[in-house]
């Protein structure tokens, strides 16, 4: 037992050594291109590390909670493959709760760590330890996204079945992250073509920077990039009816108001106002809903599962994707609001068009019904019933003349008697099959019988000619005698 448990600790560990090593690495790099002193690297690794977990870092009494989450989104799916490795073959409940201990202990370890060296840099270098509590609470969340993720549907489905769990919820846990999914991919074409309409503001705010080196700007374009995902949720979240805040500023389709954005050529794609057909945007998420419950038809139970695992699946990114940055106090998404708009517009319009496709289902089938029902009366009254009277007024049959009928009745007799004929011959030959049937069997007995007498009479002519032999062997004893 205790070597698997080293087995799987170390198995699990490799993103986190992985995680490490690349940011000591670009680090190094980083310090020697900039001719820095190399005793930064501790205090730079403790950093990245917080922000590769998506947890708030603190510099100068200032506090970044709304960090990039293409980093979190690198560990995310570097855990979840190694948690998917682990559980690849034949696993036991043992080594699940293995793997469940082993991904959080380890990062929330190293966390720690990471911590203490921050904790002993802060009084040489203008960094200071940000909230302990909401450090360790996104630690832990990214890595229990990461083990939930990388366990797989067949593995949930195993544990579903040995507890008794019905099926329809874990497909409806899959149908809500799909269609959280394809929300996303509508948030990143709508993302798009705010950044090509808002390229002239973009290319103001890097014109901001006219001191800045060639290595300079490229940081800029980096760490806009870094915060692409953020910018996906924001959108998906304001396309679902929230609003993306700014401190005291706000953005959403049916109001805009800015404050001073942060200077980041990203921040160029937000509109300064919100236009009056902007409403609009809210059919995209009704649009996409709809689509993908079609392809699915989920029962009502999945629709349920589905709206819940969406509201889950939406406070997460919203929590990690905002926080303070500086001045600003709260960035992002309201948590709460925009999870439940996301469980009203999943719940409600998977339930609404599920039940549309149980209705159209039932009369569909009661159709085919109807015409069957239809079809038997006009067969019956074909076959067997009588034919319908005319009523008064209307004009009467026309009658057959003598000849035909007198025809047809010929027919009915001629009919008649050949049926009766077919029927007698059919008698006949019963009583004739019979007749012989019995003859063979009178005759098989007759010669049983006859047998039996044969093999008897055989019998006692072997018995003469014994008695006749030693009579004769009796007579020849006493001759010689």
């Amino acid at each position: 037992m205790g070597r698997r448990i080293r087995k799987v600790g170390l198995t699990l560990a490799i993103p986190h050594l992985v995680v490490i090593l690349s940011i000591v690495a670009i680090a190094v790099g980083a310090l020697l291109s900039t001719s820095q002193s190399i005793a930064l690297l501790p205090t730079i690794t403790a950093t990245a590390w917080l922000v590769f977990h998506a947890a708030p870092v603190a510099g100068d009494g200032v506090v970044l909670a709304s960090v990039p989450l293409l980093p979190a989104l690198i560990t995310f799916a570097l855990s979840a493959r190694q948690v998917r490795v682990s559980v690849r073959k034949r696993f036991s409940i043992i080594d699940l709760l293995m793997i469940f201990v082993w991904s959080l202990v380890t990062p929330l370890l190293f966390t720690v760590v990471a911590l203490l060296m921050l904790a002993d840099a802060q009084t040489v270098y203008p960094v200071t330890v940000p909230p302990i509590g909401s450090v360790m609470f996104s630690v832990a969340l990214v890595h229990l996204l990461a083990f939930v993720f990388g366990l797989g549907p067949k593995a949930w489905r195993a544990l579903a079945r040995r507890y008794g769990i019905p099926q329809s919820i874990l497909e409806g846990v899959v149908i809500g992250a799909k269609t959280l999914l394809w929300l996303c991919l509508a948030a990143v074409i709508v993302a798009v073509i705010f950044l090509v309409v808002g390229w002239g503001r973009q290319a103001e705010v890097m014109a901001a920077y006219p001191q800045a080196s060639g290595s300079g700007r490229l940081a800029l374009v980096m760490l806009s990039l870094a915060y692409i995902p953020n910018i996906i949720v924001g959108v998906g979240g304001v396309l679902l009816g929230s609003e993306y805040q700014f401190g005291a500023g706000s953005v959403s389709l049916f109001e805009t108001h800015l404050v001073p954005l942060p200077p980041l050529p990203v921040m160029g794609m937000v509109p300064p106002t919100s236009a009056s057909w902007a409403w609009i945007g809210l059919f995209i998420p009704v649009a996409v809903i709809i689509v993908v419950m079609l392809r699915m038809r989920p029962s009502p139970v999945m629709t349920l599962s589905a709206g819940f695992t969406a509201w889950v699946l939406t406070a997460v990114a919203a929590y990690l994707s905002g926080g303070q940055v500086g001045a600003y106090s709260n960035t992002g998404l309201p948590v709460l609001w925009t999870a439940s708009l996301a469980l009203i517009w999943v719940g409600g319009i998977a339930l609404a068009v599920t039940l549309m496709q149980l209705v159209f289902a039932r009369r569909y089938n009661a159709k085919p019904a109807v015409v069957d029902e239809l079809a038997v009366d006009g067969e019956e009254q074909e076959l067997g019933s009588p034919e319908p009277q005319e009523p008064e007024g209307q004009k009467p049959e026309v009658q057959k003349p003598e000849g035909q009928a007198s025809e047809l009745e010929s027919h009915e007799t001629e009919d008649s008697q050949e049926t009766d004929a077919a029927s007698d011959v059919a008698a006949e030959s019963e009583q004739v099959d019979e007749s012989e049937q019995a003859d063979a069997e009178e005759e098989i007995e007759e010669d049983s019988v006859e047998t039996s007498k044969g093999s008897a009479d055989a019998q006692d002519e072997n018995g003469r000619e014994n008695g006749n032999e030693q009579e004769h062997r009796h007579d020849d004893s006493e001759r010689t005698e």
